[in-house]
């Protein structure tokens, strides 16, 4: 899916997996900030959230318990942003208008994530957890943990690290 983006030089881009057993009750949505490495930023790499939704597709394919539990009448959303982008955009439809359904946002970030760490909602990663080097399965490990309890509890419980938007 595509949005429109304020700023000139970035894409807003993402990946969808619909709800299970027909039009969503609630939305959430995982903003991980740029992927690409046009330049420094806080923004997690693509490849553990796109391990991450292989992952969430086969369990909605399959139709798992977890699936069945979790997943139903709840779409998950990946959105990231990329200064590289705009080639790919043409690749992506519109981003899909959830009209009435409530959607909790998650944003993740690399630490230092300077104000982003801060911010209400946003889970951050060490920046020591390394996706190419001999951490990369931790990464990928802690992230999913995160990311499926975030999910079971419906965008409700919020997992180490971050907080619920609008909390102290």
């Amino acid at each position: 899916a595509r949005w429109a983006s304020r700023e000139r030089r970035l894409a807003h881009l993402g990946i969808t997996q619909p709800a299970l057993g027909g039009s969503p009750a609630r939305h959430l949505l995982v903003r991980t900030g740029r992927i690409d490495q046009r330049d420094p930023h806080d923004g997690l790499p693509a490849e553990p959230l796109m391990i991450f939704m292989k992952w969430l597709a086969r369990e909605a394919c399959e139709r798992t318990s977890w699936a069945r539990q979790h997943l139903t009448r709840q779409s998950i959303t990946w959105q990231f942003d990329t200064a590289e982008g705009l080639k790919y955009a043409v690749q992506f439809d519109a981003a899909t208008e959830f009209p009435g359904v409530r959607t909790d946002i998650l944003r993740t970030r690399f630490e230092p994530a300077s104000d982003a760490a801060s911010e209400p909602g946003t889970l951050t990663l060490a920046a020591d957890e390394g996706l190419h080097g001999d951490a990369a399965l931790e990464l990928q490990e802690a992230l999913t943990r995160r990311l499926r309890a975030w999910i079971e509890h419906g965008g409700e419980g919020l997992a180490a690290g971050a907080r619920r938007p609008g909390a102290a």
